[in-house]
């Protein structure tokens, strides 16, 4: 829960220009958020999101009626701005590790994208050495090929077959 001052200084906009958004659209804000809800009002998260709605909308010119459909309509801005706070130093100290660790392990996946790369270059050359080889081939040698793997493609679907028959077999 946080207090308009708090979600002003967030959105870029007066504390009383909150207070007002809250009075204006009344009816899309928790209890805590509505005038006369205590000594000071609290914004829950869902408030505040539709507070950061609201103040988007109206940089982009948008009429407070058009925003009221819009909020009946359950248009929400989620993406809320940035807080720009410091870190204390305990909590530094570990992000500066983690952030070493992803620094170690984006290094890694480098050295892995550029081994598969290599990989790649040199395969796609043995490829093109291949099908210079193919093209060169006297017809009679590939002719013979051709024989020869219709062979092997009949002699693999016959040990398919059998395997099939042994497993329909042994389901029996």
């Amino acid at each position: 829960m946080k207090k308009a001052g708090a979600i002003a200084t967030r959105l870029g906009v007066h504390s009383d220009t909150i207070r007002d958004w809250a009075d204006l659209f009344e009816e899309f804000f928790s209890e805590g958020a509505r005038r006369g809800a205590g000594i000071r009002r609290v914004f829950s998260l869902e408030d505040e999101v539709i507070l950061n709605t609201v103040c988007e909308l109206r940089k982009q010119n948008v009429e407070f009626e058009e925003i009221r459909a819009r909020l009946t309509n359950g248009e929400r801005i989620e993406a809320l701005p940035v807080i720009n706070e410091p870190v204390p130093p305990d909590s530094a100290i570990e992000l500066f590790g983690k952030i070493k660790i992803l620094e170690a392990t984006i290094e890694q996946k480098n050295e892995l994208i550029a081994e598969l790369r290599a990989e790649i270059e040199a395969e796609r050359r043995r490829t093109e050495q291949a099908i210079e080889r193919a093209h060169s081939m006297p017809p009679q040698e590939v002719i013979a090929l051709h024989r020869k793997i219709a062979v092997l493609e009949y002699q693999l679907e016959q040990i398919q077959s059998q395997r099939d028959d042994k497993q329909e077999m042994s389901d029996q």
